[in-house]
């Protein structure tokens, strides 16, 4: 049995990208007018990121039913893309498709309302963020991971003055001097703390790491999981696992693609 998207999130799927493929190397738009006047031509489809039934592409067994129906599952794309995620699913991982998705709402909110051409037709840093997780120590009630975002240049022209925001639930995070950045106090809110990196994430304020076109930068955020965090998040009711994990790209101090995953699917306790 499929788990299908609802006609309403087909809708919003489509419309948080304004209608064009989420596949940053395509963008085709995907409705025009027909040539009948009362109608519509469409080849734009959403595509499960994790696939809907066993067998399809990505499936992931863990999840509930709801999960795969829920829009964070989806990904509006061309038919031409979508059938080639599908065909070659270990060349676009989840990961990948969600940073794909991330990046593309990000344009939408930024085209907004504004004249057309911009973007990378005036020359703005095009890169893609991707966010998943690896494990680095399961012991008995004791997990260790690493949060991986992978900043990368997909544009033709060097990128610096760049650097990361990663938001996590701050009930994870693992020993202050074990962390990779600097926590913003300010901005480090109740459940959730926020931390950067240093601007082109080097030990020197005054070096810059320049990403070339096609480089790409890896940055581990390390945390935890335990047993006493996972019983008092089941007792308490803190919907742990519902908070979002988050990551942002910054250059030159502009917002330009983000990356955000529940935290349960970065955990395997």
């Amino acid at each position: 049995m499929r788990d299908d998207f609802s006609s309403d999130t087909i809708r919003k799927l489509g419309e948080r990208v304004n209608l064009h493929c989420s596949n940053p190397k395509c963008r085709a738009p995907t409705k025009s007018a027909h040539e009948t006047d009362d109608k519509a031509a469409n080849v734009g489809k959403a595509c499960h990121i994790h696939a809907a039934a066993a067998g399809g592409a990505r499936y992931d067994s863990a999840q509930t039913a709801a999960e795969r129906r829920s829009i964070h599952n989806g990904i509006w794309l061309c038919s031409n893309c979508g059938a080639l995620i599908d065909s070659d699913p270990a060349r676009f991982p989840a990961s990948l498709l969600r940073a794909w998705k991330a990046l593309a709402e990000h344009e939408a909110r930024e085209q907004i309302g504004k004249p057309a051409l911009i973007g990378a037709a005036s020359g703005r840093p095009r890169v893609e963020l991707t966010l998943d997780y690896k494990k680095t120590l399961i012991m008995g009630e004791l997990h260790r991971y690493a949060l991986v975002v992978v900043l990368k240049n997909i544009g033709t022209k060097r990128v610096d003055d760049w650097y990361i925001e990663v938001e996590v639930p701050g009930l994870v995070v693992q020993e202050p001097g074990t962390v990779i950045g600097t926590k913003v106090e300010a901005r480090s809110k109740g459940t959730t703390w926020l931390f950067r990196t240093r601007v082109g994430n080097t030990a020197n304020a005054g070096a810059r790491r320049v990403l070339l076109a096609g480089d790409e930068y890896e940055y581990g955020f390390p945390y935890r999981m335990d047993k006493a965090i996972f019983d008092r998040n089941r007792h308490d009711n803190l919907g742990l696992f519902e908070q979002m994990a988050k990551a942002r790209a910054f250059v030159a101090g502009e917002l330009v693609t983000e990356a955000a995953r529940p935290f349960g699917e970065l955990q395997c306790f």
